[in-house]
């Protein structure tokens, strides 16, 4: 406040402790009555000094707490609880909170730029931009930006005490963990990297999924060279010991990368890991084989054998909504945001379309060729297309010209129709098929009248022209039935693959019950249209069908076999062996999955049992599986349609009877909530629930990493592989709650 000095007179101004009945006066400039228009320096030695004297002074506001804080980066982000879970490892004691810093230390700054940097994927070249050092000296000129050498010996400060996190992490568990991997090759082929990421349920039954490294593949994707590179980097991270199992995609090389891995643990911690019971193909790999094995009978595609194909597809997110993706979002806001004029009907717009970009001429049987890089696949000159090529082609008509957007877009608004953009497929990704084929059939009106109106305005070799496109992309409503039919069959798939996409959560024990749905809706679909059309296949949706329920096939039986599907899928307590006795669902292989179910259970509990009684810790030992052992539901939940009957458990241990019988009930939701909750009941099962349950369905963690890779390794930005490595394993490591509450780390003391 204002006042004057009681012994000289002279203007002050004065503050009063508000904890305490302590004084502090500085000099006040003659008539100035508010503290903000003061212009004279004051220092605030005097009033900090206080705060090491004041007896009242809450402990939170003293000036070490406030160094404290000030010390650490603020976390306004909401952590998931898995997130969370990792975080409270490396959480500090509780901290106040101070609204007004008053000081932030250079290594500090530094400390917290780095992360800024490496999380948002900006350049290590951050401080030397002209544009950023004018923006740091207006709103922070204390602080100089640092050179990219600088942030580059930061980077290495911070990757190390990110990766000592993790160490420690590891090391605190007593579960096994799952490693997932596959290869990525960039654009240029200046980088060839491998993907390595880990899975683990925590102590508190948070599944937690991470990053462990990304390895140098100097161009050798053999089996044998990832094979190695892969226990090298888990080895280094203290993890190799206690793998249970390897998820990859059905590439070729895979089993022998498998069969590396498991000798090298074998040699090294005398650990036996067979094959056979260690892999996992990828589920989402194998519905993209199915559908894309429908679309490849249908014309549509290329097919998808070859692990080249597939590598292509790779270059793409699972689960992705090719309805959501940029370009057709951007049509559709064209398509709202412009007026079509008033009384114009649409279609006779005069856009004077030449048709110049296809390659016109008129054969027997008016056939339009299509340029090659347009074709569909398996179209020829005087090939009839069907349906599915027929939509195809229109949509690549339409799109290949802003004027021809724009032609449709007036159509579409002639009809009112709902305001969609067109989308055009890419051969090599089965679901954009579903979407550009879904969207016709949302468009089918302006679909038909884009067609039908192809040669208006159009005269002589231009009609003509015209009129032979039109004949060959007519659509019949025969057709649009077809495809209407077709699109409900796969969204199943689409919806299956959406849901094991979806990161962080347990997935492989509703591989089989998936599979067994899908079969059923293929099987369903095909007697239906086989009955619909008695012996004939006018439009070739049936022998595609057909096509799809062999690759389904394939793909089933492998998922039956293996040992570590069939155990997941047990110690799911919606499921557990009674869900096998659906004679229905699984025929006669029921039976045999519940006997052999039953037998592999039995093993592992008497294994986990007396390895309870003697290290309390499942990690190093080798449980190796017996090979000769004969409102609305989520998709997950939806699989759960069980059978009711008892079976007498009597001769089983109580802890494996209490199970088998249900005694609790599961009531939908969270499977790890209710191993969670019922660990007490079950104290040798959830040990097995936890190891086994982890195992994913799916590599889409990787191919998640993979899309951070493109971001991270541009052909702008001109990096090393291990300063790549770096920035990428630091981003993901963050990210999962593992750089929570970090320290000053550039400072010599970051203890």
């Amino acid at each position: 406040m204002p006042t004057e000095h009681p012994n000289t007179g002279k203007p002050t101004w004065l503050f009063r402790c508000k904890y305490c009945d302590s004084i502090r006066r500085f000099r006040r400039t003659d008539g100035c009555s508010k503290f903000s228009n003061e212009r004279q320096h004051i220092s605030a030695t005097n009033l900090v000094a206080h705060l090491n004297k004041c007896t009242r002074l809450p402990v939170e506001q003293k000036l070490k707490a406030v160094k404290a804080c000030l010390n650490h980066p603020s976390e306004p982000e909401t952590l998931t609880p898995a997130q969370a879970s990792v975080a409270s490892v490396f959480r500090s004691s509780p901290r106040a909170l101070v609204q007004q810093p008053v000081a932030i230390s250079n290594s500090l700054f530094h400390s917290t730029l780095i992360q800024g940097v490496v999380r948002d994927n900006y350049p290590l070249t951050f401080g030397e931009g002209r544009g950023m050092q004018q923006v740091f000296a207006l709103t922070s000129p204390h602080f100089k930006l640092p050179s990219h050498q600088t942030m580059r010996t930061n980077l290495d400060k911070l990757y190390d005490i990110l990766k000592g996190r993790v160490l420690h992490l590891l090391k605190s568990q007593d579960s096994r963990v799952v490693v997932t991997s596959d290869a990525w090759t960039s654009k240029t082929f200046a980088y060839s990297l491998g993907g390595v990421v880990i899975t683990f349920i925590d102590k508190h039954w948070n599944y937690q999924e991470f990053v462990l490294d990304v390895v140098h593949l100097d161009a050798d994707h053999t089996g044998v060279g990832m094979g190695q590179r892969l226990f090298k980097s888990l080895d280094c991270m203290g993890a190799a010991a206690n793998v249970i199992a390897s998820v990859t995609d059905n590439a070729s090389n895979n089993q022998t990368m498998n069969a590396e891995l498991s000798k090298r643990i074998r040699e090294k911690y005398e650990i036996s890991l067979r094959v056979d019971n260690m892999s996992v193909t990828c589920l989402c790999h194998a519905l993209h084989l199915i559908c894309g094995a429908i679309f490849t009978q249908l014309k549509a595609m290329d097919s998808l054998e070859s692990d080249d194909m597939y590598a292509a597809v790779k270059s793409f997110e699972e689960g992705e909504v090719i309805e959501n993706s940029a370009e057709v979002l951007e049509e559709e806001g064209r398509l709202r945001s412009e007026d079509c004029p008033p009384g114009h009907s649409g279609p006779p717009d005069n856009f004077d379309d030449d048709l110049s970009d296809l390659e016109v001429y008129e054969q027997p049987g008016d056939s339009i060729s299509p340029q090659p890089s347009q074709r569909t696949p398996g179209s020829e000159p005087n090939n009839t297309l069907n349906c599915v090529q027929k939509v195809h082609e229109i949509a690549v008509h339409i799109t290949s010209s802003a004027k021809r957007r724009k032609r449709m877009r007036n159509i579409i608004r002639a009809l009112k129709l709902e305001p969609r953009a067109v989308i055009k497929s890419v051969r090599v990704r089965w679901n954009s098929i579903l979407a550009e084929i879904r969207r016709a059939l949302l468009l089918k009106p302006a679909f038909n009248q884009y067609v039908a109106t192809l040669d208006e305005g159009k005269t002589g070799k231009q009609q003509t022209a015209a009129r032979a496109l039109k004949k060959k992309l007519t659509i019949k409503d025969e057709e649009w039935d077809i495809m209407d039919e077709l699109v409900k069959i796969l969204e199943y798939f689409e919806s299956a693959t959406r849901a094991f996409s979806v990161r962080g959560r347990t997935s492989l024990h509703s591989v089989l019950s998936t599979y067994a749905l899908l079969r059923s809706k293929l099987f369903e679909a095909r007697n239906r249209l086989s009955a619909l059309f008695e012996s004939e296949d006018p439009f070739g949706i049936i022998e595609a069908l057909a096509a799809g329920e062999r690759k389904l096939e394939k793909y089933f039986e492998m998922a039956k076999d293996n040992d570590l599907t069939l155990i997941a899928s047990i110690l799911h307590p919606g499921m557990r062996l009674a869900h096998f006795r659906d004679t229905k669902r699984w025929g006669s292989s029921g039976p045999l999955l519940t006997e052999r179910g039953q037998k592999l259970l039995e093993f592992l509990y008497e294994d986990y049992r007396l390895d309870s009684q003697e290290t309390m810790s499942p990690a190093g030992q080798s449980t190796e599986l017996p090979g000769t052992l004969p409102a609305q539901k989520s998709w997950l939940d939806s699989l759960l349609d069980s059978p009711s009957e008892a079976i007498n458990f009597a001769l089983y241990p109580e802890e494996l009877r209490d199970y088998f019988d249900g005694r609790y009930r599961y009531n939908g939701g969270d499977v790890l909530i209710w191993w969670k909750e019922h660990e007490t009941h079950f104290p040798v099962l959830s040990r097995i629930a936890r190891d086994f349950l982890a195992i994913p369905a799916t590599s889409v963690s990787v191919e998640r990493l993979f899309s951070r890779c493109k971001l991270v390794m541009s052909d702008y930005r001109n990096m090393s592989v291990e300063t790549a490595r770096k920035i990428i394993t630091s981003q993901q490591w963050m990210d999962a709650g593992i750089g929570f509450d970090l320290p000053d780390f550039i400072s010599n003391n970051n203890n």
